[in-house]
């Protein structure tokens, strides 16, 4: 893509297809050879284009988990799914750079610079990267929280929870969604009736602020406070052509 995210409706069953078409569900499994429900963390990958290259960017928190399994479990293996044309694990990423200290950001590759995934598209980088969200515009996530993501031996639902907030402060490293009126609440509309659902999976999620009629994204879902809810969100405006980070540019 060489252009930014053209709008659909907001708050919409059709704006969060379309935003979930450029993320991943991510799933940690003890081995290579286990079922995909065979399946130890959840967490999203988000699928970002720069230089013409194709790249999937998750938390650095992610990947030291998948570190710590792997030291325990030497084939450990981190995959994706994708039901597109059918139920399809996605696996082989290799680490092109990461951030723990800061960014909490870890960017991998696939096999070759461009990935062809049925119904996955990659956000456009360089054209979409918004540097100046401010207070109170409306930020957009999409992603896959590991309570309503259902791989079992028969059935495959990887179902996504979209969540719409306004920016409450911005700072150099962080984009902060702050629930100021201690009200929120994040249920399964299907079945509404269980206790909130648990965001844990949601790590790694691309947020978009939607300015002009385009979604323009602002980076990564970094942390959701179980205490308050409230969302931290990575900035990457500091990312190369290459996928790596500038630390030149980095927050510091």
């Amino acid at each position: 893509m060489n252009q930014t995210i053209s709008a659909v409706p907001v708050d919409s069953e059709e704006a969060a297809h379309f935003l979930a078409c450029r993320t991943l569900p991510l799933a940690l499994k003890l081995d290579a050879g286990h079922k995909p429900y065979q399946v130890v963390d959840r967490a999203t990958l988000s699928l970002i284009e720069i230089g013409g290259r194709h790249f999937f960017v998750t938390c650095a928190h992610v990947l030291e988990k998948f570190l710590e399994i792997q030291a325990e479990y030497p084939n450990a293996q981190m995959t994706a799914y994708t039901t597109i044309p059918h139920f399809t694990e996605l696996s082989g990423f290799h680490l092109v750079d990461s951030d723990s200290s800061i960014l909490d950001v870890a960017i991998f590759r696939g096999q070759e610079d461009r990935v062809e995934l049925p119904g996955r598209f990659f956000i456009p980088y360089e054209q979409s990267y918004l540097a100046d969200p401010a207070i109170n515009e409306l930020v957009v996530i999409v992603g896959y929280p590991g309570e309503i993501v259902e791989v079992r031996p028969q059935r495959a639902d990887l179902s996504y929870m979209q969540i719409i907030f306004p920016v409450s402060s911005v700072s150099d490293r962080h984009v902060v969604l702050a629930n100021e009126n201690g009200q929120r609440k994040f249920r399964d509309k299907l079945h509404p009736e269980p206790t909130q659902i648990d965001l844990g999976g949601l790590s790694g999620s691309a947020a978009y602020v939607l300015r002009n009629r385009h979604y323009r994204f602002i980076g990564i879902v970094k942390e959701c406070h179980k205490g308050d809810h409230t969302i931290l969100i990575s900035r990457l405006g500091c990312l190369t052509a290459q996928g790596t980070i500038d630390r030149s540019r980095m927050p510091y």
